[in-house]
């Protein structure tokens, strides 16, 4: 064992020996001098090594496991070995390999490597790689000669290696546990890998791979911090300025320490790109310096050690500290000292085993071999924070107790702390940090009020404690405490907490006493720490639920004292510390819901007048995380939010005035949250846990009865060996818990608040989307900086809150339209459909009024159009609420006087709506609404684009011929009875056009009452005179009036609730049915618009009920109009006709027909089966059958038949269709049309309601049914009358030529040349017309149907005819036997005429019409029915007819014959006769009377057996065969033009894209949430933005791209698609679109991809252009306001400034943030101020090098829109006037001086700037004079004209630098310190500060220095003893400088 006196171990590892006696436990030691073995027990040596004796050490490669090691050492001459295991290998190995250099043996395997490395700063820095046994380390490449090691890359830490493939020699490694990327660029980069692989595995133990595939160099940039890389992980929520010390620097390094959610980074100050990045988790311990005020380091788990210095040390730690504990780690401490590595048995990574903590508890019981402090280090250095991970027994015989371990343990402490008042503190500070660790146990939290004296003792520690007010001490102190109010262990006891508690807060005095500590640290802004600790302190007393086991008595008292200075608790929401923060949240919520009214009122008051509620707003609402401690925050937050508005009118004021009403109604809304958030505050149930206590302590029944029994057994032993009987003890009594009161406490629907506010809605009520909330959320920041800033520049007195003025006034919504609470395009977009927001409108009345009243006052058409369409939409929706509207006259005369079709549209739906309301109905009347309505329904007919509606596939259209040239209707004059025309309506619109008519032009045409002015007319007016687009078309218009008049005439029935009919007649059915409204509406049928013949059939079946003018209805042609009609919907004109047709007073005395026809208006065009079944079925029948395709008995009818009707109706109407083209109130002049003959029905005969063809194919329609089979009959014989008498037409050719005036031959045939001379006669002779000239009409009208009808073509009866006659009455006489049975039938006479005729009939067996054979059926048949028909039968001489008949058949019967001929037929038909006949007893007498018939009967028998008699049936399959619809899609497709074209087909597909993109933004605009289906489709539409030639399509294309910008899944998609640079080339390629292009970015800028993107592809630039070139001032405004929202960014918002710093002085960032107006006037004027040095030269200047830069990168852009912007390293715009100024923080140090009173922008980081500026100076060596001369002038007149930023000096930590200073050996020095010393000694905080520091002394130094300083030195002692600070008397004595004092001014105690 070799001399090892001054080891010290370093690193120690709880480790097995492994021995041939066996295992030991032991502690392996590196130390600096050798290897130590210790004994775990006693903490001796039992074997040591030198290193210059140690040859090796290696894993052992042969061991089964991984944990073992071989050491390997000198033995005299010989070598030895030993085996140990441990579970920490990797480390031990690490550590040891750290000194292999020292080791006996020569390092002979260090390999050396030189390379590049990829720096932080994209630099290539040249390094050199040293590959060791235990790491890879990076050499200082430019100090070979010292080989300083810059890091190193542990083994055991590498993850792997990879290959950078594109990056020539690039390898990375992969180290840090978190995938941390470090890229070397060398040439041996294959070797290296080798070399590191195998001394990884040889040395270490542990494999390093390499990766199979590579990386390439853009992955490496993108996860340079592996996992933490994310914009999330390095996105910071505080950031610290600091200086790092580091040994790679010289000199300290400013950085930028930023705290992320779960990371800390540090960023270069200069670039502010990420130097390093380490996990919080990764973070052991945060050591606070107790000498330098600035000094903390940072110890990592992995043992790495970081050392910086901040101004805002404490802060920064709490806010570490806070990060850390949320990150999972709860174990980190703050503490004085470094951890002694060499204390603790084990790596920092994990926790130590049971064994180390036993042994350390027994240390600190019985320390051994070491002084009580160490003890304490060692506790403090192995057990967890956390506390002890092993505190509880374990079963088992030989288990440790382990609660009298801690209970000795805490004895033991504090037995031995030594004198509270003497010891060091860090000692002072590692007692409470081990009574912490003790007390987190069970055991341990239990000893406070079980050990004895343990409750004083602490309670004297932490008392003394404080008065040391040494921040590091009195946060240990309060955190212990903590520990005791809290309980740190699982399976706590609440009783134990409540006795805890009740210990602790009994103390009036010393609650009070630490209150005040905390008081005053917070008004000085010091000690955050103790800050943080004591909020815990206070959460564990006042808030739930740890509340709950606070004593009632102590929560009252507390809870006052805390309140009674409310603003204290306010002003910690201003601090960065987010543990603070949250810990003042729970207090303040305490304070609000458990204090009493008055208190709670004036925590809401304040929550306003500091500014609170606002920052609070913003954490509620825009908190996003998954961070635990963010969305704890955020939830108290909303807790807080809640409790201040509740009740607070001025609070619930602000949020209207910040917040829409639709967002705030959801408040009130009883809605259930779709999703719930977990609740992290009341985070535990503690009724659940003393439930679980009571059960915990309640003994089993059956378990008592047994000890009782003993009892009983033992109770005479116990007298017997004299033991008394001990009281049994009570069960103990239940946990009570201190019930919470809450008085004030919010009932609104805040959960459904939140929910809805993070989503987009879209209502009428209510625009929220990605837009709104970045508004909000800018806004809430700026005012809560602004108010930030106040405070700060006013802290000579309180600052308020202006929380009356604050508004958010939504600039994105600027465009909307707001009426009260409504938007109305949101509102006319929701229409008529019922949703909440609409058919809920609040205060609707009120509203209503509103809208009228803007209506009323607006001049703007379009304004008046969407206040009229919003009216009608609340008067839908709230009509009973608002009542009648008491100007509907008024409406009505604006209809009539109105010029402008939007304004016409608008009023007509108005006025629809008023009519829901009975009482507007009749005002509309009585203004004579109904005439101007219907004088409105005829432009309908101007509709030539209607479109063609697809309706059945039996749709007939009507023929051609309709549409023809415009008729000459119109007449106008303009001098005084001037009368011109007539003209076409196309020359009127030629004649407007030229000038030649205008709006006074008197015009008349047929069907109007005179002559009116042009503007008068309905047609001219709205076709020549009206402007604007209508909302509806021509026959919307129509159908919505038509609408009106059904809905209208339904309020005014015209039968009462009796069934009385109503007289006169109802006003408006009246009215419409007057002969001034009636034709128009049934001219509407000529439209043939489905819609609105539909509509008219059922106006008009509505006005003619019960009308008397019903019988003259058919004059205005409604019958000929409806009946032309095309379409399939004619249901409601199938109940018009059934109600009509029979009504009409019409004359058809020419007409010859059965009486239906005669009576029927239709009976001339539909034929008379049709007129029955409309009669005879229902409307809805009738309509099937006339839409369909019918052929049977009752209905033939299909599409031709239909069609032929309509083009004959069309012929009969031709002159008149087109003038209503022409003319719109053309009146029509009746004519009756002549019959319409169909060729479908030539060959029927109909009778009754059937066609008898059809009835007679029993094959087809074998049982079809009949009515009236009696009537039928008679019918029957009436037709067969009719048709035997049938004669030739009375009218020939020649004389219906006469008649109609035309001669022989003159047009043939041609039906139009016959028409127009008929109607040329009609209407000279029209009755109604010409009353002596109706027996002329008729012979017109006679001769024109004659022409017109076939009959003029037929020639006597009809065989067939006949023949159908007997058949049908056969069928009758068969299927209805009973029936007829009682009547005699009285058509024997014809029927045996007809067989006498045809058996004498020469040609009968050669005749087409079988008439014998049906005729001897039909005597058959009726035979056969009744006897009485057989009587007669005989009586007619029937008999004897038959017989002859029956003899011409016989004769001519042969084998050959077959059944169905005619022979065969009568044959059969007479002998069936003659069987039923010779039943009756006449006709039998009369058969054998003629032997003839004997004798042909017997002639029967002959062909007895052949076929030609039997019955027989055919049966025929019907084959059905399905056909497939097939439907046909066309493709739109390009025209093929010719070649020479190809210009105009480019131009044609640029419109059409225009017009896509069009179409695009309004349905995106209009139907907001549709957006997100562009998503995928941002890279070609913001390609689109570089068709430069094409300003149209671009500027369509940016409003798509603005309008898609308020959905943030859309602005997601646009940040992957990286196409920002087409959007920033078009601010130079559209000027005419660059406050769209601006409006795009800014919504676009709330993304941080974005945002970075931009910032790459040179939006600084072209933004800089843009503020300082350009000459439109709203656009340089919206640049400032844009660049202030990307300033705003936390990831890159910083490095963007740092950009345009180089090109503009700071200030302008802060004015474009304050006000971009501002900042705008600020870059166009001159300036000379401690802020600004500005004039026209640099304005000059930079807008010369920003217009230069931009032409320069927009020309590379234009080319690659990949093109990168970057800026060089030493880049900036330097101004001539400004150099050679001294500048601090922004700040000329020489204008300043001249004028201190200068109210600065940033005071506080301008005192931050200047003191480490002076501080730096003297600490250098030989500073500049003139520099440090100003510098500190600068200082002296800041604090003399701010003398309230002394209150900020001590916590900056420069105090101590300025004693240091006065014994500084450069003069300069001490004179400069005691000038600033001079200006400290004025406020009572810094002599406080002062007094710690030694100062009394470098004082005496500086005034022997310069003894010039003297007196100011002496005056500055004056100021200090005026405090009497008993420190400062303490070294006055050690000094003897009393006599440099007056007496009067050393008030000195003795």
């Amino acid at each position: 064992m070799g001399s090892m006196k001054d080891n010290k171990d370093l690193a120690c590892y709880f480790i097995t020996k492994h021995s041939w006696k066996g295992k030991y436990k032991r502690i392996f030691s590196v130390g600096t001098l050798g290897i130590t073995t210790y004994n775990p027990q006693t903490l001796e040596v039992t074997n040591q090594w030198a290193y210059e004796e140690f040859i090796s050490i290696a894993p052992n490669v042969r061991a089964p496991t991984n944990n073992e090691f071989i050491i390997t050492m000198k033995k005299g001459k010989k070598t030895d070995s030993m085996k140990f295991s441990t579970d920490h290998r990797p480390d031990l190995l690490t550590e040891a390999l750290k000194y292999r250099n020292k080791f006996a043996e020569v390092n002979k395997t260090t390999k050396r490597f030189n390379a590049f490395k990829c720096h932080w700063s994209e630099n290539r820095v040249p390094v050199i790689l040293e590959v060791n046994p235990g790491s890879l380390d990076q050499i200082d490449a430019s100090q070979q000669n010292t080989n300083k090691t810059l890091c190193s890359y542990l083994y055991k830490d590498m993850e792997g290696l990879a290959q950078v493939s594109d990056y020539p020699g690039g390898v990375a490694i992969i180290h840090g546990g978190f995938s941390r990327l470090h890229l070397f660029a060398l040439e041996q980069k294959d070797e290296l890998i080798k070399h590191v692989m195998e001394s990884a595995a040889a040395y270490v133990g542990i494999s390093v791979k390499q990766r199979r595939e590579p990386i390439t160099f853009q992955q490496f940039i993108l996860n340079r911090m592996g996992k933490h890389s994310t914009d999330e992980a390095l996105t910071s929520y505080a950031e610290f300025m600091v200086q790092k010390i580091s040994p790679r620097h010289s000199d300290n390094v400013r950085r930028t320490l930023c705290l992320s959610e779960t990371c800390m980074v540090e960023r270069d100050l200069a670039t502010y790109n990420v130097v390093t990045c380490k996990p919080l988790c990764d973070i052991f311990a945060i050591i606070r310096d107790s000498e330098n005020p600035q000094k903390f380091s940072i110890e990592y788990v992995k043992g790495a050690i970081r050392t910086y210095l901040s101004t805002d040390r404490d802060a920064l730690i709490a806010s570490l500290l806070d990060g850390v504990r949320a990150s999972g780690n709860r174990d980190v401490c703050v503490k004085m000292t470094f951890t002694h590595r060499g204390f603790r048995l084990g790596p920092f990574t994990v926790p130590v085993d049971e064994e180390v903590e036993s042994q350390h508890l027994k240390l600190m019981i019985q320390p051994v071999t070491m002084t009580f402090d160490e003890a304490v280090a060692r506790f403090n250095s192995n057990i967890s924070y956390s506390g002890l991970l092993h505190a509880v027994t374990q079963d088992g015989l030989f288990a440790e107790n382990k609660e009298k371990l801690i209970n000795g343990a805490l004895g033991s402490l504090l037995d031995r702390e030594g004198d509270q008042n003497s010891i060091p503190s860090p000692c002072l500070e590692a007692q409470f940090h081990a009574l912490r660790r003790l007390v987190a146990s069970k055991a341990g939290f239990q000893a406070f009020t079980n050990l004895p004296k343990m409750r004083e003792r602490v309670g004297i520690k932490v008392v003394k404690a404080l008065k040391r007010t040494d921040a590091g001490v009195t946060h240990s102190a309060v955190d212990m405490l903590c520990a005791l109010m809290q309980p740190m262990h699982d399976d706590y006891d609440l009783r134990q907490e409540q006795m805890n508690k009740y210990s602790l807060l009994s103390s009036q005095k010393f609650l009070k006493t630490l209150l005040e500590m905390f008081n005053e640290n917070v008004v000085h802004n010091t000690a955050a720490l103790v800050i943080s600790a004591m909020l815990d302190f206070l959460t564990f007393s006042l808030c739930a639920p740890y509340s709950e086991t606070t004593d009632g008595g102590h929560f009252d008292m507390l809870l006052e004292m805390i309140a009674a200075n409310g603003r204290i608790v306010f002003k910690l929401f201003q601090h960065p510390s987010m543990a603070i923060v949250k810990g003042s949240g729970l207090v303040m919520k305490a304070i609000i819901e458990e204090g009493d009214a008055e208190t709670a009122a004036k925590m809401q008051e304040l929550a306003l007048s500091e500014g609170a509620l606002p920052k609070h707003l913003h954490t509620a609402m825009f908190t996003q995380s998954t961070d635990s401690r963010m969305l704890t925050n955020r939830q108290l937050s909303r807790h807080l939010v809640g409790l201040w508005v509740t009740g607070h009118p001025t609070a619930m004021g602000l949020l209207r005035r910040i917040l829409p009403s639709g967002l705030l109604l959801f408040l009130d809304s009883e809605e259930d949250v779709p999703t719930s958030e977990e609740d992290r505050i009341n985070i535990r149930d503690n009724v659940k846990m003393a439930q679980e206590i009571q059960k915990k302590n309640k003994k089993n029944p059956q378990l008592l009865m047994v000890e009782m029994k003993i009892d009983g057994f033992l109770q005479h032993w116990r007298s017997r060996i004299g033991l008394e009987k001990t009281k049994q003890q009570n069960d103990l009594k239940p946990v009570t818990l201190r019930k919470r009161r809450q008085r004030i406490k919010s009932e609104a629907n805040w959960p459904l608040f939140y929910y809805a506010f993070n989503k987009d809605h879209a209502k009428p009520n209510l625009i929220w989307n990605y837009k709104t909330r970045e508004e909000l959320r800018e806004a809430l920041e700026n005012e809560i900086r602004a108010f930030t800033v106040d405070k700060e520049l006013g802290t000579n007195c309180i600052i308020g809150w202006n929380h009356q003025e604050f508004e958010v006034p939504f600039i994105c919504l600027s465009d909307e339209i707001k009426i009260g609470d409504y938007y109305l395009r949101l509102l006319l977009e929701e229409g008529e459909n019922e949703t909440e927001e609409t058919s809920a409108i609040k205060r609707s009345y009120e509203f209503f009024n509103d809208l009228y009243h803007r209506f009323l006052l607006t001049p703007k058409i379009a304004m008046k159009c969407m206040c009229l369409q919003a009216m009608t939409i609340v008067y839908n929706k709230c009509h009973e609420e608002i009542g009648a509207f008491n100007d509907t006259r008024y409406i009505v005369g604006m209809l009539e006087r109105c010029t402008d079709k939007l304004e016409r549209d608008r009023l007509i739906l108005f006025l629809n709506k008023l009519i829901l309301h009975p009482r507007n109905v009749k005002e509309i009347m009585d203004a004579n609404g109904v005439k101007i309505m219907v004088d409105l329904l005829t432009i309908a007919h101007l509709h030539t684009t209607r479109a063609t509606v697809p309706l059945q596939t039996n749709v007939i259209e009507a023929s051609p011929d309709m549409n023809r040239e415009s008729e000459k209707e119109w007449y106008y004059g303009n001098k005084d009875k001037e009368r011109l025309g007539p003209y076409s309506f196309e020359e009127m619109k030629e004649f407007y056009e030229e000038g030649t008519v205008h709006a006074k032009t008197r015009c008349w045409a047929q069907g109007m009452d005179g002559w009116r002015p042009l503007q008068s007319v309905s047609q001219l007016k709205w076709t020549l005179l009206a402007t604007g687009q209508p909302v509806m078309n021509e026959s919307d218009l129509a159908c919505l009036i038509l609408n009106m008049f059904i809905k209208m005439t339904d309020y005014y029935p015209s039968r009462d609730s009796e069934g009385a009919i109503v007289r006169p007649l109802p006003k408006i059915k009246r009215v419409l049915s007057d002969a001034v409204c009636l034709p128009h509406i049934v001219q509407l049928l000529l439209t043939f618009d489905p819609i609105l013949v539909e509509k008219v059939a059922v106006l008009l079946y509505s006005i003619m009920q019960d009308n008397p003018n019903i019988s003259r209805l058919y004059l205005t042609g409604v019958f000929f109009f409806i009946l032309m009609y095309t379409g399939s919907n004619v249901l409601p004109v199938a109940r018009f006709l059934k109600y009509t047709h029979l009504t009409q007073a019409f004359r058809s005395d020419e007409f010859s027909g059965s009486d239906i026809m005669m009576r029927s208006v239709i009976g001339h065009i539909l034929p008379e089966a049709m007129v029955c079944y409309l009669e005879n079925y229902s409307p809805e029948k009738f309509a099937q059958i006339f839409l369909g395709e019918f052929d049977t008995p009752e209905a033939i009818w299909n599409s031709e038949m239909r069609r032929l009707m309509i083009e004959k109706i069309a012929s009969h109407l031709a002159d008149f269709s087109p003038r209503l083209q022409s003319n719109t109130r053309s009146l029509y002049q009746y004519c009756p049309i002549p019959l319409v003959s169909y060729p479908q029905l030539e060959n029927e005969l109909f009778c009754n309601i059937y066609y008898l063809k059809h009835l007679c194919d029993t094959t087809r329609f074998p049982d079809w049914p009949i009515k009236d089979p009696v009537k039928l009959l008679k019918d029957i014989l009436e037709a067969w009358k009719k048709e035997v008498e049938k004669k030739q037409p009375t009218m020939s050719l020649d004389e219906a030529f006469a008649v109609l005036n035309l001669k022989k031959g003159v047009g043939g045939h041609e039906e139009s040349t016959i028409r127009k001379a008929y109607f040329k006669l009609a209407q000279k002779y029209h009755p109604d017309k010409n009353p002596e000239g109706r027996e002329m009409f008729e012979q017109v009208n006679k001769a024109y149907e004659f022409l017109c009808s076939k009959s003029r073509l037929k020639d006597g009866p009809d065989p067939q005819n006949i023949v159908l006659v007997l058949q049908a009455q056969s069928i009758l006489f068969k299927r209805y036997k009973d029936d007829l049975e009682p009547y005699k039938y009285a058509g024997y006479p014809m029927l045996i005429k007809t067989i006498r005729m045809e058996t004498n009939d020469d040609s009968l067996f050669s005749k087409s019409a079988p008439l014998l054979s049906a005729a001897t059926e039909l005597a058959y048949h009726t035979v056969k029915c009744s006897a009485l028909n057989a009587e007669e039968l005989r009586r007619e001489h029937g008999i004897q007819v038959l017989q002859e008949a029956f003899a011409r058949c016989v004769n001519v019967l042969s084998l050959s014959s077959k059944p169905e001929e005619l022979s065969v037929q009568v044959c059969m038909h007479v002998v069936k006769c003659y069987a039923v006949a010779s039943q009756f007893e006449g006709c039998r007498e009369k058969i054998q009377e003629i032997p003839a018939i004997i004798k042909d009967i017997c002639r029967i028998l002959y062909y007895k057996g052949s076929k030609i008699f039997d019955d027989y049936m055919l049966e025929e399959g019907n084959d059905f065969l399905g056909s497939q619809a097939q439907y046909l899609h066309s493709l739109m497709m390009l025209q093929q033009q010719s070649q020479n074209s190809s210009q105009n087909k480019q131009n044609d597909r640029l419109q059409h894209v225009e017009m896509a993109l069009e179409g695009l933004r309004n349905v995106i605009k209009n139907n907001p949430g549709v957006e997100i289906q562009c998503i995928g489709h941002f890279k070609l539409l913001f390609c689109l933005l570089r068709l430069d030639d094409c300003a149209k399509l671009q500027q369509f294309a940016l409003e798509v791209v603005s309008c898609v910008t308020t959905n943030q899944e859309c602005v997601n998609d646009i940040a992957s698609s990286e196409v920002l640079s087409y959007l920033l080339l078009a601010i130079q390629s559209l000027p005419t679109c660059r406050l769209l292009t601006l409006e795009s970015l800014f919504s676009l800028m709330s993304s941080t991809k974005i945002v970075k993107e931009a910032l790459s592809k040179g939006v600084p630039v072209y933004l800089l252009d843009l503020f300082c070139n350009a000459t439109n001032p709203t656009v340089r405004e919206k640049t400032a306001e844009l660049i202030a929202k990307m300033l705003s960014d936390k990831l890159v918002g910083p490095k963007l400034r740092i950009t345009l710093s180089k090109f503009l002085p700071p200030i302008f960032m802060d004015a474009m943030r304050d006000s971009p107006e501002a900042s705008v006037h600020m870059f166009e004027g001159t300036h000379e101020n401690p802020e600004l040095i500005w004039n026209d030269d640099s304005r000059e200047k930079v807008s010369d090098v920003v217009r230069k830069l931009k032409d320069s990168h927009f020309k590379a852009q234009r080319d690659n829109p990949d093109t990168r912007w970057s800026l060089r390293e030493d880049f900036a715009v330097v101004y001539t006037d400004v150099e050679g100024e001294l500048t601090v923080g922004g700040v000329f140090l020489r204008i300043f001086i001249s004028n201190p009173g200068w109210v600065l922008r940033k005071p506080k980081e301008f005192l931050t700037e200047l003191m480490e500026k002076w501080a730096h100076l003297v600490g250098m060596q030989a500073p500049d004079g003139e520099v440090l001369e100003t510098v500190t002038t600068a200082v002296v007149c800041l604090f003399s004209s701010q003398s309230t930023l002394l209150d900020q000096v001590p916590q900056l930590g420069y105090i101590p630098k300025v004693f240091q200073a006065m014994s500084h050996r450069n003069n300069a020095m001490p004179k400069a310190a005691v000038q600033v010393a001079h200006q400290l000694a004025n406020n009572e905080i810094c002599i406080r500060s002062m007094a710690q520091t030694e100062c009394i002394g470098p004082i005496k130094v500086a005034m022997k220095a310069r003894r010039d300083q003297i007196a100011l030195a002496a005056e500055t002692l004056a100021k200090l003893f005026d405090k009497g600070e008993e420190e400062l008397v303490s070294q006055v004595k050690s000094y003897l400088v009393v006599t440099l004092v007056r007496p009067r001014q050393l008030p000195l105690k003795t």
